[in-house]
Formats: C-alpha cells, sequence, structure tokens
C-alpha cells in the first residue's frame, strides 16, 4: 500500500509539473507574439513603411502622416507596381521600369525612397522644389500631347489606307461597267451594220 501511495503522488507531481511546464511555454510564446504583433502595430501606426519616416519626423515638417501613408507613400501601389514589373514582359517595359526590374533582380532596393519625402523636399527646397514640379507638370503635358498626335497620324493613316481601298474598289466598278458598256457598243455596232447588209440585199 505504501509503495502504491508513493507511486501515486509521484506520477500525479510529476504529470502536474510537466503541465505546469507546458502551460508556461504556451502561455509564454503567446505573449511574446502578442508583443511582436502589438510592436509591429505600433511600428504602422508611427511610421512610414516605405520610407521608414516617423510620425513625429513628418509633422515636424508639416507634412499629414495620414495623408502621407494614404498617398504620397502608400504601400500597396508599390505592392503593385512591383507585381507588375513582374508579370509584364521585358520588352514591354520603359527604361525607368526596366532599371527598377534590374535593382529588384539583384536585391538592390536602392530605388525606395528611404528616409526622403517629396512633401518634405518641397518645405526645404521651397521655389526651387516648385519650379521642378512645374517642369515635371509641363513635361507630363508634352508627353500628353505627343500621344494625341501619335493617335491622330494613326487615325490618318488608317483613315488613308481606307480611302485607298474605296478608290481601288470604285476604279474597278468604274472600269468593269466602261467594259459593259464598250462591250454594248459593239453589239449596237454589229446590229446597225447587219441592218445596213439586210437593206442593200432588198434594194439589190
Amino acid at each position: 500500500l505504501t509503495r502504491f501511495v508513493f507511486d501515486y503522488f509521484y506520477n500525479l507531481v510529476i504529470i502536474l509539473i510537466m503541465a505546469a511546464i507546458i502551460s508556461g511555454i504556451i502561455i509564454d510564446t503567446f505573449a511574446e507574439l502578442r508583443e511582436e504583433q502589438k510592436s509591429i502595430e505600433d511600428a504602422m501606426k508611427s511610421g512610414c513603411f516605405i520610407c521608414s519616416l516617423s510620425k513625429s519626423e513628418l509633422e515636424r515638417k508639416r507634412v499629414k502622416f495620414e495623408n502621407h501613408i494614404l498617398k504620397d507613400h502608400y504601400m500597396w501601389a508599390y505592392a503593385r507596381f512591383l507585381l507588375y514589373l513582374d508579370e509584364t514582359d521585358p520588352s514591354d517595359l520603359n527604361g525607368p521600369e526596366s532599371y527598377v526590374k534590374s535593382m529588384v533582380k539583384g536585391n538592390n532596393m536602392g530605388f525606395f525612397p528611404i528616409a526622403r519625402c517629396i512633401a518634405m523636399e518641397s518645405s526645404d527646397m521651397g521655389e526651387e522644389h516648385l519650379e521642378r514640379e512645374v517642369r515635371v507638370k509641363d513635361l507630363d503635358e508634352f508627353k500628353e500631347k505627343m500621344n494625341a498626335m501619335a493617335q491622330d497620324t494613326d487615325f490618318m493613316v488608317q483613315t488613308e489606307r481606307g480611302l485607298k481601298a474605296d478608290l481601288k474598289d470604285l476604279r474597278d466598278t468604274v472600269q468593269q461597267q466602261a467594259q459593259k458598256i464598250q462591250a454594248l457598243q459593239q453589239m449596237m455596232t454589229s446590229d446597225d451594220d447587219g441592218d445596213k447588209k439586210k437593206k442593200k440585199k432588198k434594194g439589190g
């Protein structure tokens, strides 16, 4: 009996101790995961995912944090751009896109604006930045005009091809009608000659 009681309490203590150890490990693990998740959420709420500038740094430069992360450095816009580079054929990419794609392949993230923000640069550079924005805007307008001219040129080329095809069809139709008229004239001439011969025979 004594042996049984000893074994029973021994196993009970071991089981309780093991259960406590396992429970402690699980609780500590979940606590660490919760703290890590909380730190990530705090970092996302207090800093920009793209440029790593903090909320306080941006607001000191009179840049609204919400406007910055949702418009200037919207992380999902960058994700869509990287997905576009990955799925698009290299021959369809322009110069800057090909350059960024080559940097991504080489694990070079230098194209990200780390610790940089166009709104902060505008406040630091003043009128010079405004002039650069005007130049960029003028360049965009020039590109739009060039694209419009290219589209108009394509339309004119297509219209010219259509007119040439219509003229060819009209020319073929006129030639066919002329051939029919010529054949009819020949038939009428042959009929007139036949009538004249008949009249001469009757007169003879």
